[in-house]
């Protein structure tokens, strides 16, 4: 699982989140921003356990995105943020269903690039009338639109 992506890529792919009958949404993701966070948050990253549970928290003053969605460990660090293609939808969870869950699901070895060393699975329930990945940032990119961009 990359995000297919490069580091000279201007588009990241992901999977469309879909909710699920009992109006929840699970997706993956890896943890990004690690090597944003402080020297504490970056060891107790390399703490991290598989099925460790961690804290979301809506950030409201981020410096690069204005609002944001931290991931912090029970103890309180802050190892870093869930990507910003969830911020919008999660913040419409989080006001009407205050508890999203974040799980710890791989640590890769410690070889492997900041951006892809811990995998998580989040899980949140969403309002009964909102679908998530609707909005125009999800617009789906012709094929077209690629080829006259590059």
């Amino acid at each position: 699982m990359t995000g297919g992506e490069r580091q000279t890529d201007s588009l990241e792919v992901f999977p469309k989140i879909m909710k699920l009958s009992d109006d929840t949404i699970r997706c993956r993701f890896f943890l990004h921003g690690l090597r944003h966070v402080s020297k504490a948050g970056i060891e107790r990253a390399e703490r991290l356990s598989v099925g460790e549970e961690l804290r979301v928290a809506i950030e409201l003053n981020n410096p690069a995105t204005t609002c944001a969605v931290q991931l912090q460990t029970a103890d309180c660090h802050l190892i870093g943020w869930a990507p910003r293609y969830l911020v919008d939808d999660l913040r419409v969870a989080l006001q009407e269903h205050p508890k999203v869950s974040a799980t710890v699901q791989r640590i890769n070895l410690p070889d492997a690039p900041l951006a892809r060393r811990v995998l998580i699975e989040l899980h949140a329930r969403m309002p009964a009338d909102f679908e998530p990945m609707t909005s125009e940032v999800y617009r789906v990119v012709d094929r077209s639109e690629l080829t006259r961009a590059a």
